[in-house]
């Protein structure tokens, strides 16, 4: 290869690198698809909130507001009493790994522990409860 083609190859390599790692893939790179914001105002207010607030909210769970949600959700174990005794104790929201998390599997069915969400249905519609994952998968970060 002569001088320039090597310039030329080395500048198709960077940009290549570039647009990759400005991409928005569930390693966290570029911007979430899905914002809590969306998640909490469509999903877990109305239909989470009446049964996980007020002094003895369900599975030690407070999701009153945005924002005690996020606070109590983010990479917090679980305490309640059907998966907080749990070896290991459950997650409840795992970054980048929705089926790790204990929220995502609880509203999908596919839970270790404690019954499916929210109990004694309707359940989630599947568009809903792949919004979660989405914001899960997307680093699960509080907009």
């Amino acid at each position: 290869m002569t001088p320039s083609k090597y310039i030329l190859f080395g500048a198709a390599c960077l940009a290549t690198v570039v647009a990759c790692g400005s991409s928005n893939d569930d390693t966290g790179g570029g911007t979430p698809n899905v914002t809590f914001t969306e998640v909490y105002t469509q999903i877990l207010g109305p239909t989470c909130s009446s049964h996980h607030s007020g002094g003895d909210p369900s599975g030690n769970l407070d999701m009153s507001s945005q924002s005690l949600a996020y606070q109590n959700l983010a990479g917090v174990a679980a305490s309640g009493p059907s998966c907080g005794g749990e070896d290991p104790v459950p997650t409840r929201v795992v970054a980048y790994d929705n089926a790790a998390s204990l929220l995502w599997q609880k509203v999908a069915g596919q839970q270790k522990c404690g019954s499916r969400m929210p109990l004694g249905g309707p359940y989630l519609s599947a568009a809903q409860i792949e919004l979660i994952a989405e914001w899960i998968d997307d680093g699960a970060q509080n907009d």
